[in-house]
């Protein structure tokens, strides 16, 4: 099958209608797209990638999209595709076309890795980080050899829920604690005891509400 490969500076409004109608299993891709709204969300060198047998505009039911940044010192990419849909359950008659798709977005992320032409800011500067990654994405990355590393920690579960079903908590603490800001010191401590791939200073720049006693 031939692919559509189409690659853009900004966020098409027919993607975010695409992925809105497929959520929540589109919901990281599509919050990524929402938050290059707000200041420093995004940078001039994101790209929007959407991969098809037909263009973006006639909104094709089968795609792999992306967003990538490679100016970022977080996760530089996120990705989406309709084979993570549990509609489509596991159909071998499309395991070619996705392959393809996902072959065509590992082509497409060289070239523009190419293009960028500077040092990356991760912490291992001969990688991107891809975030929230599906585990039949990363099944089929896996099996282009020297092309993806996968993390030592493994696969992790991701838990989608209803806001309306959470407990109301309040902001009550048990005695003796109280709210306060994540430092770079706990930060630095957070590094130190978990495996995500993050440094001091990028977690330090995000606001984390922490408890302290």
């Amino acid at each position: 099958m031939v692919n559509h490969t189409e690659s853009f500076d900004s966020v098409p409004q027919e993607l975010v209608e695409l992925l809105t109608a497929e959520l929540p299993y589109s919901l990281p891709l599509l919050r990524r797209l929402q938050f290059t709204k707000f200041p420093h969300g995004t940078s001039e060198h994101a790209r929007v990638i959407f991969i098809s047998a037909t263009e973006l505009s006639s909104k094709p039911d089968v795609y792999t999209a992306a967003y990538l940044d490679f100016s970022r010192s977080g996760t530089q990419m996120f990705v989406y595709s309709t084979l993570e849909h549990p509609r489509n359950g596991y159909d071998p008659s499309t395991d070619e076309v996705y392959k393809e798709q996902v072959a065509e977005l590992v082509g497409k992320v060289i070239s523009l890795r190419k293009e960028y032409g500077r040092e990356l800011l991760f912490t291992n500067p001969e990688r991107i980080l891809v975030g929230t990654l599906h585990s039949k994405i990363r099944s089929i990355l896996e099996t282009f050899e020297g092309r993806v590393e996968s993390r030592p920690s493994g696969l992790f579960d991701k838990w989608l829920m209803k806001r309306d079903e959470l407990p109301v908590l309040g902001d009550d603490l048990p005695p003796g604690m109280e709210w306060g800001s994540a430092s770079l010191d706990d930060c630095r401590i957070i590094c130190a005891r978990t495996d995500i791939p993050r440094t001091p200073q990028v977690k330090n720049s995000i606001v984390y509400p922490v408890t302290r006693s």
